[in-house]
């Protein structure tokens, strides 16, 4: 670590400096030199007695893990901070020598007893993410799963259950489902909506592991979320007041790909109200919205820390052949791409490049992503993937 260097202002000019450092910085990962990010932390410390120096190097040491905190912040999504944190805080936080290339104290103060410290320091980018990789974190924006909801209904005027695999064109979703939909896209999460009346019309509303698995499969899910909701009228609710209603939500998460459940959540809500049939769909919304901010959790938390999600994707390139800018331009993009984790090339021919992405989702999501992108000078001409190889064709314009 660098030698600090000590500055010793006044405290109205440590403000005046605080202030601009903190209006005019972007981000640390905007540092022209990738390789380290600069940061302006603040650390604190109680002062025992006259003990000055001892105050001013533990407030030293907080801003320091304070600024390695701030760039993992930048390398990865709170979830994945959340669910990774004793790993992060023995591995990374607890050896923040490792990582801080330089510091300079800019100005320290005492007062009431605290003694703050106002530190810029370098912090090594490349350090971090090696001590990721080892620790077999993922870093970087993560692409989330497709969802798909079957959900079973009953209202309070029901006989049974409504569900959109009934196999039957004026099946809908029902509120437990647009509920707990909402909740997942505003998340991040891809909704899959499913294609009404191309289901079994032999599959029950309560489904089996395989029945829910054949049923994502086909509707080109991630996750499938099972379960029921059901509203009910609280008995002897009325005397001496309103009607009081009651819903349930329970609901499970599968991984499509391995059967494994990542997550359940059991959610009930209570509705006062006149009307039955609008108290009873209030009562399922609220109840799903809790579920869906519970299980959405739970999936996200899972995905991360299992690396459920993460494939190996090879992806062949043709028409390279004269278009290597192109090329670069094509793989230069798809690095930014969310989920995208690390590109390596595993061959080179006159006409073909073959690729070798670690992607979190699977290779439909990245092909759709790819589809996504949009070049000046050329198109790419994507074919549907086989399993996980992603074939695709560079046309010029």
């Amino acid at each position: 670590m660098g030698k600090a260097s000590w500055l010793t202002i006044s405290a109205k000019t440590g403000l005046i400096v605080l202030a601009a450092l903190i209006f005019s910085c972007p981000g640390a990962l905007a540092n022209q030199d990738s390789r380290y990010a600069t940061v302006y932390t603040v650390g604190s410390s109680i002062v025992l007695g006259e003990d000055m120096s001892a105050g001013r190097d533990k407030a030293l040491e907080e801003s320091l893990v304070a600024a390695v905190t701030q760039v993992l912040g930048e390398l990865m999504p709170p979830e994945t901070m959340a669910s990774h944190f004793q790993v992060l805080s023995e591995s990374v936080l607890a050896h923040t020598d490792q990582f801080i290339s330089d510091y300079q104290m800019l100005t320290e103060t005492t007062h009431a007893g605290t003694h703050r410290v106002l530190v810029k320091a370098n912090v090594s980018v490349q350090q971090l993410k090696a001590a990721l990789k080892r620790a077999d974190i993922f870093i970087g924006r993560r692409q989330l799963p497709k969802i798909l909801f079957c959900i079973a209904e009953r209202q309070l005027d029901d006989a049974g259950y409504r569900y959109w695999w009934a196999g039957q064109a004026y099946a809908r979703s029902g509120e437990a489902t647009e509920a707990m939909g909402s909740i997942a896209k505003n998340k991040g999460f891809d909704l899959v909506i499913p294609r009404m009346g191309q289901a079994n019309a032999a599959y029950p509303p309560e489904l089996s592991l395989s029945e829910a698995i054949s049923l994502a499969q086909r509707q080109q899910a991630e996750v499938v979320v099972t379960g029921q909701a059901v509203a009910e009228k609280v008995p002897g609710s009325a005397a001496g007041g309103q009607n009081s209603f009651r819903a349930t939500v329970a609901v499970r998460a599968y991984n499509v790909k391995t059967g494994q459940e990542i997550g359940q959540s059991q959610q009930a809500a209570l509705v006062t109200g006149d009307d039955p049939y609008s108290s009873g769909r209030q009562a399922i919304e609220k109840a799903a919205r809790s579920a869906g901010e519970d299980l959405t959790a739970r999936i996200a938390s899972a995905w991360y820390a299992k690396g459920m999600g993460k494939s190996k994707i090879e992806i062949q390139v043709n028409g390279i052949s004269g278009h290597m800018a192109a090329f670069v331009q094509f793989r230069g993009a798809m690095g930014t791409m969310s989920g995208v984790d690390d590109i390596q090339r595993k061959e080179m021919q006159s006409d073909t490049a073959v690729l070798v992405v670690d992607f979190q989702g699977s290779a439909r999501s990245l092909a759709d992503g790819l589809r996504r992108q949009r070049f000046d000078t050329f198109d790419l001409n994507i074919a549907e993937p086989e399993g996980n190889v992603i074939r695709l064709q560079i046309m010029p314009r």
